[in-house]
């Protein structure tokens, strides 16, 4: 079975380790509850289903009868902390913690770079920056071009993370150049959560620039509009279309001088109306 470090869901680690255990013997979900100190025999069962959560005094339990070591119980509190977190914020808070925890063990799933790529809304725009400009090493200059300010140090790590993944690469004159045009966030999976992150940084931002930015600079606007599920699949297909067409705009653009950011978003603002109460 896999280490508690190789897991980034705390309730499918405890159903791998019922399965190792009921694998090797008799174990049963009432004995696991049992060995827990948990009252009720099938707690742990709904627990893995998702269909309860844990508490801390629970979490503590179960460290117990898991067998856990002082590093490895901080890591599964901290899990199931970030796994029930309610929003973003709590999610990305115990995230940070478990990385932590881990900084001097093995870890297989907290040290993809891809995932950091995402977790800040500055390192598409640093890329994008590379792309359009002459760039040698002044990292003080990079950073006093990126709006709204960024620290320099936090440019450089860019810079290098940039690099590391292969999106830039310096050429015969030193000066760094971007190796793919774009990188998209279709078919990520590990790093939804970073994702998510950095729209909802990036639609912070578009909401900022209604006062920070002169109109003739931007272009913020939106409708709001009736529509079915197979409208909303329609109007899905329409914003991917407008997305690529976005794409082939700026690789078109051979005058790049600046990085802008287009937010399209699709959401509700009302809950499904019933059908008797739908207009026939």
């Amino acid at each position: 079975m896999k280490t508690i470090f190789e897991y980034l869901d705390y309730r499918l680690y405890l159903k791998d380790y019922y399965f190792e255990k009921k694998r090797m013997s008799k174990f049963s979900f009432r004995e696991f509850s049992k060995m827990a100190g948990f009252s009720s025999p099938v707690f742990i069962k709904l627990v893995i289903e998702g269909k309860s959560n844990l508490r801390n005094s629970s979490i503590a339990k179960l460290s117990h009868a898991l067998g856990l070591v002082k590093t490895e119980r901080a890591f599964f509190e901290n899990l199931v902390l970030f796994n029930q977190a309610k929003n973003i914020d709590g999610k990305m808070k115990y995230l940070e913690k478990l990385k932590k925890s881990t900084s001097t063990l093995k870890s297989y799933v907290l040290t993809d770079e891809h995932f950091e790529y995402f977790s800040q809304w500055y390192h598409a725009v640093v890329k994008e920056l590379l792309n359009a400009m002459e760039f040698s090493g002044d990292y003080a200059g990079l950073a006093g071009t990126i709006y709204p300010p960024v620290k320099v140090a936090e440019v450089e790590q860019s810079v290098r993370l940039l690099e590391r993944l292969g999106l830039v690469k310096a050429d015969e004159k030193g000066v760094l150049r971007a190796t793919q045009q774009f990188v998209s966030t279709t078919g990520i999976s590990m790093q939804a959560l970073a994702v998510k992150n950095v729209q909802r940084k990036m639609a912070q931002l578009a909401a900022d620039a209604i006062d920070s930015v002169p109109a003739e600079q931007r272009d913020i606007s939106g409708v709001s509009i009736g529509i079915s599920q197979e409208g909303f699949t329609k109007a899905q297909e329409e914003l991917a279309r407008c997305r690529q067409r976005l794409l082939e705009i700026a690789a078109e653009d051979k005058q790049s001088d600046r990085v802008y950011r287009a937010n399209l978003h699709l959401f509700p603002l009302s809950i499904p109306i019933r059908p008797e109460l739908r207009k026939k």
